[in-house]
């Protein structure tokens, strides 16, 4: 029973470090990057980055679809949390 206890203790303890990390997210023309941080030491702990998503539909003409934009985050973030 008291194993019982230390292991749920583990897993809370588990629980608050995870909730003290902090996201980055820079979405460039070109790069779209994620980075977790620890909140209490600053370190990085986990990066994950992603092509930005661009349409040329004329010559000499970028465009970036926020929805898509939006979708790359999403990835990007999801891969960094691992």
């Amino acid at each position: 029973m008291g194993q019982r206890r230390r292991s749920a203790g583990r897993a809370a303890q588990k629980a608050q470090k995870a909730m003290s990390l902090l996201a980055g997210l820079d979405v460039g023309t070109t790069t779209l990057k994620a980075v977790l941080y620890d909140s209490e030491t600053g370190r990085i702990v986990s990066t994950a980055d992603e092509p930005t998503p661009v349409s040329h539909p004329r010559p000499e003409w970028s465009e970036h679809d926020p929805q898509q934009l939006w979708q790359a985050a999403c990835r990007c973030l999801r891969a960094a949390c691992g």
